[in-house]
C-alpha cells in the first residue's frame, strides 16, 4: 500500500491552533471542537508522564475523535459488501488498530507547530471542512492540511485528512481495491493482519 504524503495523519491531534479568520456560527461548533480537541493532545504531550502513558491516552483521544468504523468502509467501498459477515468485523477492527498504530506513536515527531484555520466550511450531511496551514519554523514553509468533519447528534468527529491536496481515505480506497483486485478480499485481510502485527511491533 502507499505511504500517505503527510508526515504524521490528523495534525490537528497533535499541534495548537490559532484561528485566522472569524466564523459564522453555523460553524463556530468545529472550530471548538478543533481547539479544544488541540488543547488536550497537546496538554498529554507536554506533560511530565512516560511515553508509554502518554501514548495510552492519546489512542483513546484518537479512538473517541476518529471515526474509523466509517472509514474503514469508505476505504474498502463495494468489496466492503462483498466481505463474509466474520471478515467485515475482523477488518473493521483491523483498520482500526491500522490507523491508531500507525500515527499516534509518532507524537514524538512533534517540535512546536501550530496550526493555523484558514477557513471552516459547511457542506452537506452535517460535514465540515476545516481548511489549514501547519505553521512551522520561520525557515520552513507553511504546509496545507485539511481536514473533514461530521457531526452527529451534537458531536463531532474526525473522518478525513486532505494534505497537499491528497485525501487520506481516497488514497487507502484506491490502494485497498489494487489489492483485492490482485489478490483477493482473503489475501488482503492475511496482508492487514501482518501489517497491524508489524506496527504493533515497533511500537
Amino acid at each position: 500500500m502507499k505511504r500517505f504524503s503527510p508526515t504524521a495523519f490528523l495534525l490537528v491531534l497533535f499541534v495548537g491552533v490559532f484561528a485566522a479568520t472569524p466564523v459564522s456560527a453555523a460553524t463556530d461548533g468545529a472550530r471548538n471542537f478543533v481547539q479544544s480537541l488541540s488543547n488536550e493532545v497537546i496538554g498529554v504531550i507536554e506533560s511530565k508522564s512516560s511515553d508509554s502513558a502518554k501514548s495510552d491516552k492519546l489512542k483513546e483521544i484518537f479512538l473517541r475523535s476518529v471515526d474509523t468504523d466509517w472509514m474503514s468502509r469508505f476505504v474498502m467501498g463495494a468489496n466492503y459488501r462483498a466481505l463474509k459477515d466474520g471478515q467485515k468485523q475482523e477488518y473493521t477492527n483491523l483498520y482500526k488498530d491500522f490507523l491508531v498504530y500507525s500515527y499516534v506513536p509518532r507524537f514524538k515527531e512533534y517540535t512546536g507547530e501550530k496550526l493555523k484555520i484558514i477557513n471552516i466550511r459547511e457542506d452537506k450531511n452535517n460535514e465540515f471542512f476545516v481548511q489549514t496551514e501547519l505553521v512551522r519554523s520561520s525557515d520552513k514553509p507553511a504546509v496545507r492540511v485539511d481536514y473533514r468533519l461530521r457531526q452527529k447528534d451534537g458531536s463531532y468527529k474526525l473522518i478525513d485528512i486532505i494534505g497537499e491536496g491528497v485525501s487520506l481515505i481516497t488514497t487507502q480506497r484506491s490502494d485497498f481495491a489494487g489489492v483485492i483486485s490482485r489478490q483477493g478480499s482473503d489475501a488482503f485481510i492475511k496482508m492487514l493482519t501482518e501489517r497491524v502485527k508489524n506496527l504493533k511491533a515497533k511500537s
